[in-house]
C-alpha cells in the first residue's frame, strides 16, 4: 500500500514539474464554466428594453411614443416602421 502511495506522489510531483500551471488552468476553466452558467441564467430571466417596448405596443398601440416638433409617432407607428 505504501508503495502505491509513493508511486502516486512521484507521478504527481513529476506531472507538477512538467506542467506547473495545470492547477491554475483547471481553476480558470472551472471559473469560466461558472461565469457562463451565471450569464446563461441571467439571459433566461432577463427582461430587455425591447421586450418592454413590445409589451407597450400590445397594451397601448396608439399612445404617443416620440414627439418631435409637430410630428408625433405612436408605439404602433414605430413598431411598423
Amino acid at each position: 500500500m505504501l508503495l502505491w502511495i509513493v508511486c502516486a506522489a512521484l507521478f504527481l510531483l513529476g506531472f507538477y514539474i512538467r506542467c506547473p500551471y495545470f492547477i491554475q488552468d483547471v481553476q480558470h476553466f472551472i471559473w469560466k464554466v461558472k461565469v457562463k452558467r451565471l450569464i446563461s441564467k441571467y439571459r433566461e430571466t432577463n427582461y430587455t428594453i425591447l421586450d418592454k417596448f413590445l409589451d407597450q405596443v400590445k397594451r397601448q398601440p396608439h399612445k404617443a411614443f416620440i414627439r418631435f416638433k409637430d410630428e408625433t409617432l405612436s408605439y404602433q407607428d414605430v413598431d411598423e416602421g
